[in-house]
């Protein structure tokens, strides 16, 4: 039996020696984990983490024949801009990800619902995307803060746990996080 509703959760961090450490994508990993493992018990979806996530670990989860076609959302947190996304290579070095050649294998390979790219500049993705087939993408407009980025998607998937819509989710998130600052 073909597994329903799968979450890719993807994370890629820098080695402090490259530069640009994300301190808090552990606190997101670790909380976005705990939110899905009790729904993954009950069997409502299959939760699947990749830390120290690579292009190719990414692809090799959304080529899976059991999965394809049955991901719901890929969340991707990490490091971007407005052409790339930076996955972690060998020895943890830095690998980018050209978002239009991605978005183009996302669309062969029948997409996610929910594209979450949770790393700077992201938004300049969305376009792209959508055409694709992805229904609903979030990203950033600018660079965001670690911790921000972090909190904001504790806040969204915590309200997707709670049942509320993808957009009640975001305009949840975003109160709790000007409500914070």
């Amino acid at each position: 039996m073909e597994p329903k509703n799968v979450l890719l959760f993807a994370f890629a961090n820098s080695d402090p020696k490259w530069g640009n450490y994300l301190r808090h994508l552990n606190n997101e990993q670790h909380a976005l984990r705990d939110l899905f493992r009790p729904l993954e018990q009950r069997g409502k979806c299959s939760y699947i983490e990749r830390a120290n996530a690579g292009i190719d670990e990414i692809v090799k989860v959304l080529d899976d024949k059991d999965y394809q076609g049955n991901i719901a959302i890929l969340h991707f947190a990490g490091h971007g801009d407005t052409e790339f996304i930076q996955a972690q290579g060998l020895d943890n070095r830095p690998e980018l990800l050209d978002m239009d050649r991605f978005a183009e294998y996302l669309g062969l390979a029948r997409c996610p619902h929910l594209v979450f790219l949770n790393a700077c500049w992201s938004a300049a993705h969305a376009r792209k995307l959508h055409e694709v087939g992805v229904a609903c993408i979030i990203g950033t407009e600018s660079a965001v803060g670690d911790e921000i980025a972090t909190e904001f998607a504790e806040g969204f998937y915590r309200a997707i746990v709670d049942g509320k819509t993808i957009s009640d989710a975001f305009d949840r998130a975003t109160l709790n996080i000007e409500g914070s600052r």
